[in-house]
């Protein structure tokens, strides 16, 4: 298949999250987020000046729940708080990356 070469802007993307329990062990939470892409010159300048990546590309998400199990509307109070908890914040990082280099997202059952 030929390359059709039209940059990708934004995307939707299955992040999955190790949420730590006790004993050693992790739960498995899912939802999609929406990523800008920037090119690779932005992302180069964003991470030489010592910008928040995440803050920048991370612009959307679905199937997000408060603590009660309620479905929650993405809104920047709620980015926020996802960007403070270490292992959401990976786990956003590491789906970036996917989307960012054009890497298929593996698909586990867990």
């Amino acid at each position: 298949m030929a390359l059709r070469v039209a940059r990708v802007k934004k995307v939707k993307w299955p992040v999955s999250v190790s949420i730590p329990q006790d004993g050693g062990t992790v739960k498995i939470h899912k939802f999609t987020a929406e990523f800008e892409l920037p090119t690779q010159k932005e992302h180069d300048e964003l991470l030489r000046a010592g910008e928040d990546l995440q803050a920048r590309v991370f612009v959307g998400g679905e199937d997000l729940q408060d603590t009660n199990g309620e479905p929650a509307e993405y809104s920047e109070a709620l980015k926020a708080e996802l960007l403070e908890t270490s292992y959401i914040r990976a786990a956003l990082n590491g789906a970036f990356y996917e989307a960012f280099y054009g890497r298929k997202a593996e698909r586990k059952n867990v």
